[in-house]
């Protein structure tokens, strides 16, 4: 009796194992289809973002060390501010579907439009600027200025995403 019982517990442990290991590879199968189109560029431009930030904070642990002179540390951080800032136009541009620049323009124009429709004393930059009122970032938990768009410890638009 036991002769037959202990391989036949073995052989169903391992039918257990077999089902539990081949399930989730069968049942999920459009999660490991590939980003296409602009869901790619989005994480291509993500992974681009953290990379310029791990860099800078790299960076800047070196110059805290002392491992770069000033003049070396002020060029090489000025150049990949540049990459970074390109990097979050290129992803707001994706987000919003138009262009950034043009955005730009016209609250700059709308400001300047309330500035000399107030007679040159109006000193709030007008309501389409400013980000919500959270004094938190919803992304990392770091406390946050109003006037930020994005947060300078992560990264993280503070500007609502349009569906």
């Amino acid at each position: 009796m036991t002769s037959v019982l202990v391989p036949a517990v073995c052989i169903l442990l391992l039918g257990i194992f077999l089902a539990a290991v081949t399930h989730p590879i069968l049942t999920r199968r459009h999660v490991w289809q590939r980003a296409t189109g602009n869901r790619r560029r989005a994480l291509v431009l993500t992974e681009q973002k953290e990379q310029l930030y791990a860099s800078i904070k790299e960076l800047e642990f070196d110059h805290s060390l002392g491992k770069m002179s000033a003049e070396d540390y002020t060029a090489v951080r000025g150049g990949l501010e540049t990459e970074a800032v390109e990097v979050l136009q290129h992803l707001d541009e994706l987000e919003s579907g138009e262009d950034a620049s043009a955005r730009i323009d016209a609250r700059i124009e709308a400001d300047i439009t309330t500035h000399r429709d107030a007679g040159g004393t109006a000193t709030q930059p007008s309501a389409t600027v400013s980000p919500a009122a959270h004094t938190f970032c919803h992304s990392c938990g770091e406390k946050r200025d109003a006037a930020f768009r994005f947060c300078p410890h992560c990264g993280q638009s503070f500007t609502p995403a349009s569906s």
